[in-house]
């Protein structure tokens, strides 16, 4: 549907994700397509989707509190490995760099 929408009506696709492995990895499904939906990638996927809101780089650069993020846990660091194994993740440069500097 939001596939449909972009090609459609020709507007920009944001979207509003957390800046933790969890929101890189819903972001990155929305843009380049789920692995279990790959079959049909050119369907689905929004290549020109555009994160809105805080990265993860972010945090570090304006220097946010301990008190105020949430420490990153063993299943976090799995899945941003993960994460950065993957082809289309590596090719896309603010996602691949803005990964490891999470809290």
């Amino acid at each position: 549907m939001l596939r449909k929408l972009w090609e459609t009506l020709k507007i920009p696709i944001l979207g509003l994700m957390d800046a933790d492995p969890y929101g890189i990895e819903i972001l990155s499904v929305y843009k380049y397509g789920s692995m279990a939906m790959s079959f049909d990638v050119e369907k689905l996927a929004v290549p020109e989707m555009r994160w809105l809101g805080l990265l993860p780089s972010d945090i570090q650069k304006l220097q946010f509190p301990e008190t105020a993020t949430i420490p990153i846990t063993d299943n976090d660091v799995k899945k941003i490995t993960n994460l950065l194994q993957r082809p289309y993740i590596q090719k896309q440069y603010t996602m691949a760099t803005a990964a490891p500097n999470l809290p």
